[in-house]
Protein backbone atom coordinates (compact mmCIF):
# COMPACT_ATOMS: atom_id res chain seq x y z
CA UNK A 1 0.00 0.00 0.00
CA UNK A 2 1.15 4.05 -1.01
CA UNK A 3 0.19 6.88 0.63
CA UNK A 4 1.50 10.26 -1.04
CA UNK A 5 0.76 13.72 0.39
CA UNK A 6 1.75 17.10 -0.78
CA UNK A 7 5.84 18.04 -0.26
CA UNK A 8 8.99 16.66 1.02
CA UNK A 9 9.18 13.41 2.71
CA UNK A 10 8.57 14.50 6.20
CA UNK A 11 6.99 17.85 5.76
CA UNK A 12 3.38 18.01 4.13
CA UNK A 13 2.49 21.68 2.94
CA UNK A 14 -0.75 21.04 4.50
CA UNK A 15 -0.56 19.92 7.74
CA UNK A 16 -1.99 16.71 9.30
CA UNK A 17 -1.65 15.40 5.70
CA UNK A 18 1.74 13.28 6.63
CA UNK A 19 -0.10 12.08 9.57
CA UNK A 20 -2.99 10.74 7.34
CA UNK A 21 -0.62 9.03 5.18
CA UNK A 22 1.02 7.20 7.83
CA UNK A 23 -2.23 5.86 9.51
CA UNK A 24 -3.66 4.96 6.07
CA UNK A 25 -0.71 2.92 4.90
CA UNK A 26 -0.30 1.16 8.41
CA UNK A 27 -3.66 0.11 8.32
CA UNK A 28 -3.71 -1.17 5.10
CA UNK A 29 -0.65 -3.21 5.68
CA UNK A 30 -2.17 -4.90 8.38
CA UNK A 31 -4.99 -6.43 6.38
CA UNK A 32 -4.00 -10.33 5.75
CA UNK A 33 -6.89 -11.11 3.13
CA UNK A 34 -3.88 -10.26 0.46
CA UNK A 35 -0.28 -10.74 -0.08
CA UNK A 36 1.99 -7.12 0.30
CA UNK A 37 5.52 -7.10 -1.50
CA UNK A 38 6.40 -4.88 1.32
CA UNK A 39 4.81 -2.60 4.19
CA UNK A 40 2.90 0.62 3.99
CA UNK A 41 4.83 3.34 2.22
CA UNK A 42 4.44 6.93 2.57
CA UNK A 43 5.73 10.29 0.60
CA UNK A 44 5.69 13.82 -0.37
CA UNK A 45 4.87 13.95 -3.88
CA UNK A 46 8.12 16.38 -4.57
CA UNK A 47 10.08 14.05 -2.73
CA UNK A 48 8.65 10.53 -4.39
CA UNK A 49 8.72 12.22 -8.18
CA UNK A 50 11.55 14.53 -7.74
CA UNK A 51 10.41 17.80 -8.47
CA UNK A 52 8.54 20.79 -7.43
CA UNK A 53 5.29 19.98 -10.02
CA UNK A 54 4.17 16.79 -7.73
CA UNK A 55 0.60 15.71 -8.69
CA UNK A 56 -1.63 18.16 -10.24
CA UNK A 57 -4.50 17.09 -7.56
CA UNK A 58 -2.32 18.12 -5.28
CA UNK A 59 -1.79 21.86 -6.45
CA UNK A 60 -4.25 23.86 -4.42
CA UNK A 61 -4.72 21.75 -1.66
CA UNK A 62 -4.87 23.50 1.47
CA UNK A 63 -6.53 20.72 3.82
CA UNK A 64 -5.19 17.24 5.27
CA UNK A 65 -5.34 15.27 1.99
CA UNK A 66 -3.57 12.17 0.45
CA UNK A 67 -4.07 10.05 -2.54
CA UNK A 68 -3.30 6.29 -1.45
CA UNK A 69 -3.11 3.49 -3.63
CA UNK A 70 -4.56 0.00 -2.37
CA UNK A 71 -2.53 -2.51 -4.87
CA UNK A 72 -1.90 -1.89 -8.37
CA UNK A 73 -4.21 -3.80 -11.00
CA UNK A 74 -1.24 -4.93 -13.31
CA UNK A 75 -0.73 -7.33 -10.04
CA UNK A 76 -2.93 -9.95 -11.75
CA UNK A 77 -3.68 -12.14 -8.49
CA UNK A 78 -4.77 -9.26 -6.69
CA UNK A 79 -6.85 -7.58 -9.94
CA UNK A 80 -8.72 -11.35 -9.19
CA UNK A 81 -9.52 -10.58 -5.55
CA UNK A 82 -10.58 -6.88 -6.94
CA UNK A 83 -13.21 -8.56 -9.22
CA UNK A 84 -14.94 -9.59 -5.48
CA UNK A 85 -16.96 -6.24 -4.44
CA UNK A 86 -16.56 -7.61 -0.30
CA UNK A 87 -12.87 -7.33 -0.70
CA UNK A 88 -13.52 -3.94 -2.09
CA UNK A 89 -15.58 -2.91 0.72
CA UNK A 90 -13.00 -4.37 3.29
CA UNK A 91 -10.52 -2.16 1.46
CA UNK A 92 -12.97 0.55 2.23
CA UNK A 93 -13.74 -0.15 5.58
CA UNK A 94 -10.21 -0.18 6.33
CA UNK A 95 -9.55 3.06 5.11
CA UNK A 96 -12.91 4.64 6.67
CA UNK A 97 -10.99 2.96 9.77
CA UNK A 98 -7.99 5.66 9.57
CA UNK A 99 -10.01 8.38 8.86
CA UNK A 100 -12.41 7.49 12.24
CA UNK A 101 -9.24 7.57 13.76
CA UNK A 102 -7.51 11.00 12.28
CA UNK A 103 -10.62 12.82 12.79
CA UNK A 104 -11.77 11.34 16.63
CA UNK A 105 -14.54 9.85 15.35
CA UNK A 106 -16.53 7.10 17.17
CA UNK A 107 -15.78 3.87 16.72
CA UNK A 108 -17.66 0.78 14.84
CA UNK A 109 -19.47 -1.51 17.22
CA UNK A 110 -19.04 -4.42 15.03
CA UNK A 111 -16.41 -6.39 13.82
CA UNK A 112 -15.46 -8.43 10.32
CA UNK A 113 -14.19 -12.08 9.84
CA UNK A 114 -12.04 -12.44 6.51
CA UNK A 115 -9.48 -14.19 4.77
CA UNK A 116 -8.60 -16.51 1.57
CA UNK A 117 -9.19 -20.23 1.30
CA UNK A 118 -6.25 -21.65 -0.77
CA UNK A 119 -5.51 -25.21 -1.96
CA UNK A 120 -1.99 -26.80 -0.63
CA UNK A 121 -0.62 -26.98 -4.26
CA UNK A 122 0.81 -23.98 -6.87
CA UNK A 123 -1.63 -22.17 -9.09
CA UNK A 124 -2.46 -24.09 -12.56
CA UNK A 125 -2.33 -22.43 -15.97
CA UNK A 126 0.38 -20.00 -17.30
CA UNK A 127 3.25 -18.52 -14.61
CA UNK A 128 2.02 -15.97 -12.72
CA UNK A 129 4.66 -13.64 -10.49
CA UNK A 130 3.05 -13.81 -7.08
CA UNK A 131 3.86 -12.82 -3.85
CA UNK A 132 3.97 -15.17 -0.23
CA UNK A 133 0.94 -17.26 -0.35
CA UNK A 134 -0.61 -16.14 -3.45
CA UNK A 135 1.27 -18.72 -5.22
CA UNK A 136 -0.95 -21.18 -4.14
CA UNK A 137 -4.77 -22.19 -5.94
CA UNK A 138 -7.72 -20.58 -4.43
CA UNK A 139 -10.95 -22.21 -3.79
CA UNK A 140 -13.73 -21.70 -5.98
CA UNK A 141 -17.36 -21.61 -5.29
CA UNK A 142 -17.42 -22.56 -1.57
CA UNK A 143 -19.57 -22.14 1.10
CA UNK A 144 -18.10 -20.76 4.17
CA UNK A 145 -20.49 -20.58 7.40
CA UNK A 146 -19.76 -18.69 10.74
CA UNK A 147 -21.31 -20.00 13.61
CA UNK A 148 -21.78 -19.75 17.26
CA UNK A 149 -19.52 -21.86 19.74
CA UNK A 150 -22.18 -24.74 19.59
CA UNK A 151 -22.24 -25.17 15.63
CA UNK A 152 -25.09 -23.18 14.56
CA UNK A 153 -24.88 -21.04 11.07
CA UNK A 154 -25.43 -17.38 12.28
CA UNK A 155 -24.04 -16.12 8.49
CA UNK A 156 -22.71 -18.09 5.08
CA UNK A 157 -20.53 -16.72 2.63
CA UNK A 158 -20.64 -18.18 -0.75
CA UNK A 159 -16.63 -17.51 -2.25
CA UNK A 160 -17.44 -16.52 -5.99
CA UNK A 161 -15.75 -18.47 -8.84
CA UNK A 162 -13.23 -15.70 -10.11
CA UNK A 163 -10.56 -17.19 -8.75
CA UNK A 164 -9.77 -15.43 -5.60
CA UNK A 165 -10.86 -17.43 -2.44
CA UNK A 166 -11.79 -14.62 -0.94
CA UNK A 167 -14.73 -14.54 2.14
CA UNK A 168 -15.59 -11.94 4.64
CA UNK A 169 -18.71 -11.79 7.44
CA UNK A 170 -19.65 -8.03 8.15
CA UNK A 171 -21.43 -6.56 10.61
CA UNK A 172 -20.61 -9.52 13.56
CA UNK A 173 -21.08 -8.86 17.44
CA UNK A 174 -18.05 -8.72 19.50
CA UNK A 175 -17.47 -12.25 20.81
CA UNK A 176 -16.00 -15.97 20.25
CA UNK A 177 -17.11 -17.52 16.75
CA UNK A 178 -15.96 -20.72 15.00
CA UNK A 179 -15.44 -20.60 11.08
CA UNK A 180 -16.74 -23.85 9.34
CA UNK A 181 -15.80 -25.49 6.21
CA UNK A 182 -15.78 -28.42 4.49
CA UNK A 183 -12.80 -30.44 4.43
CA UNK A 184 -11.34 -28.29 7.91
CA UNK A 185 -11.23 -28.39 11.02
CA UNK A 186 -13.71 -25.94 13.03
CA UNK A 187 -11.97 -22.88 13.69
CA UNK A 188 -12.38 -20.70 16.48
CA UNK A 189 -12.05 -17.08 16.61
CA UNK A 190 -12.84 -13.69 18.70
CA UNK A 191 -13.94 -11.22 17.42
CA UNK A 192 -13.86 -7.13 18.51
CA UNK A 193 -15.34 -4.62 17.79
CA UNK A 194 -14.26 -1.89 15.20
CA UNK A 195 -11.55 -4.50 14.15
CA UNK A 196 -10.94 -7.42 11.40
CA UNK A 197 -10.26 -10.83 12.54
CA UNK A 198 -8.47 -12.50 9.83
CA UNK A 199 -8.64 -16.72 9.30
CA UNK A 200 -6.85 -17.94 5.87
CA UNK A 201 -6.88 -21.74 5.64
CA UNK A 202 -5.21 -23.93 3.75
CA UNK A 203 -7.40 -27.03 2.42
CA UNK A 204 -4.50 -29.97 2.52
CA UNK A 205 -5.65 -32.12 -0.88
CA UNK A 206 -2.51 -34.49 -0.05
CA UNK A 207 -2.17 -36.84 2.54
CA UNK A 208 0.61 -37.59 4.67
CA UNK A 209 2.67 -40.53 3.27
CA UNK A 210 1.81 -43.77 5.67
CA UNK A 211 5.11 -45.83 6.58
CA UNK A 212 4.50 -49.59 6.67
CA UNK A 213 6.23 -51.88 9.03
CA UNK A 214 3.99 -55.24 7.94
CA UNK A 215 7.11 -57.63 7.45
CA UNK A 216 6.05 -59.48 3.81
CA UNK A 217 7.38 -63.25 3.81
CA UNK A 218 8.23 -64.60 0.21
CA UNK A 219 7.89 -68.22 -0.09
CA UNK A 220 9.90 -69.76 -2.50
CA UNK A 221 9.32 -73.31 -3.75
CA UNK A 222 11.15 -75.78 -6.05
CA UNK A 223 9.64 -76.94 -9.44
CA UNK A 224 9.71 -80.04 -11.02
CA UNK A 225 10.83 -80.80 -14.54
CA UNK A 226 7.17 -82.62 -15.11
CA UNK A 227 5.97 -78.98 -13.32
CA UNK A 228 8.00 -76.65 -15.83
CA UNK A 229 6.64 -79.13 -18.86
CA UNK A 230 3.69 -78.64 -18.19
CA UNK A 231 3.60 -74.20 -17.60
CA UNK A 232 5.90 -74.67 -21.14
CA UNK A 233 2.46 -76.24 -22.91
CA UNK A 234 -0.11 -73.91 -21.08
CA UNK A 235 -1.43 -76.17 -18.55
CA UNK A 236 -1.68 -74.57 -15.31
CA UNK A 237 -3.20 -76.37 -12.16
CA UNK A 238 -5.74 -74.93 -9.94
Amino acid sequence: PFAIYRGYDGGGTAEGSEELAGIVASNLADCEATSWSRGGLTHGDWSFYRNRSGLGVFRWNKLPGILVENCFHDYQIERERLLNKDYCGLLATINSRSLDKFFNRPAQQFGMVAGIVRYDYPRKGKRLTSFGKDAYQPLNGVPVELCDLEGNPIQTYQIDNYNNGFYCFTRVRPGRYLVAIDGVEDYELEVKADKTTYYNVTVVTQPDAVECEEEITVVHSETTESDESAIANGETGQ
